[in-house]
């Protein structure tokens, strides 16, 4: 399983137009963190990352849980350092985004 390594300062998220730093939620819909950043959970651990993604039908499609990618259908993940596109299988949607710390 790919893990993204982002290291002990607390990240700068970059998505769109977007950059998201020194909170925890970035993204909730409904109530739901759908992308978050935490400490570690000992001091001076690398901070942990979270997303989640749903298809059309509301099943988890794409996750990223504690900086461990699992892709759960068909999905391009590509992944240069702390930079990352996210494809769907169709090419219907397209996410990009960096992490720095």
């Amino acid at each position: 399983m790919e893990q993204l390594d982002i290291g002990s300062n607390h990240p700068v998220v970059h998505f769109g137009s977007v950059d998201c730093s020194n909170v925890n939620a970035i993204q909730t819909i409904d109530g739901k963190q759908i992308m978050k950043i935490e400490p570690g959970e000992e001091p001076g651990q690398r901070f942990r990352f979270s997303m989640w993604l749903n298809d059309r039908n509301g099943k988890p499609s794409f996750v990223i849980e504690n900086n461990e990618i699992e892709t759960l259908s068909q999905w391009d993940v590509e992944i240069k350092g702390t930079n990352f596109t996210l494809r769907s299988a169709s090419k219907a949607f397209t996410w990009r985004g960096f992490l720095n710390g």
